[in-house]
């Protein structure tokens, strides 16, 4: 018999303890469509922190890491590993996970891909999750596993 080795990392991020790192070029250009007073500042400092955490799984520097995007806008870099994020109030969350599609919300709510076959609208109001509010962050990260979310 032998045994897989999965990891799954969750990373949390404050926005304020996010280090002012050189902004990547193509972060600028996309934040100055942001219109929201200061929150241009904080999805920078959010794309600072995704990529700092991401350069410790690519051996690579942070602003060395290229961001692609799915065909729904879902963030990927290519030859892995998986991640997503999500963005609380003055934090971002991100997970990392090194086999498999991965999707996460404000509540912490992780969904696999491999989970998604046993997941339908049913099963997500059957589910343990009573709490309206869990129930939403649990079908999020469902549509952020498969990019849609």
């Amino acid at each position: 018999m032998s045994v897989y080795q999965h990891q799954v990392d969750l990373w949390r991020c404050p926005l304020a303890g996010v280090p002012a790192i050189e902004r990547h070029q193509e972060d600028q250009f996309r934040a100055q469509r942001i219109v929201h007073h200061g929150a241009a500042d904080r999805w920078l400092r959010g794309r600072s922190a995704l990529r700092l955490v991401l350069a410790r799984y690519r051996a690579k520097r942070p602003d060395g890491i290229s961001l692609c995007y799915g065909r729904y806008g879902k963030t990927f870099v290519d030859s892995g590993p998986y991640f997503n994020l999500t963005w609380g109030v003055d934090e971002v969350i991100i997970v990392v996970d090194d086999r498999t599609e991965v999707g996460v919300d404000v509540a912490t709510s992780l969904v696999h891909a491999d989970d998604l076959r046993a997941l339908t609208s049913e099963t997500l109001v059957a589910a343990s999750v009573t709490n309206a509010r869990a129930r939403w962050a649990r079908l999020e990260a469902v549509l952020k596993c498969i990019g849609t979310g």
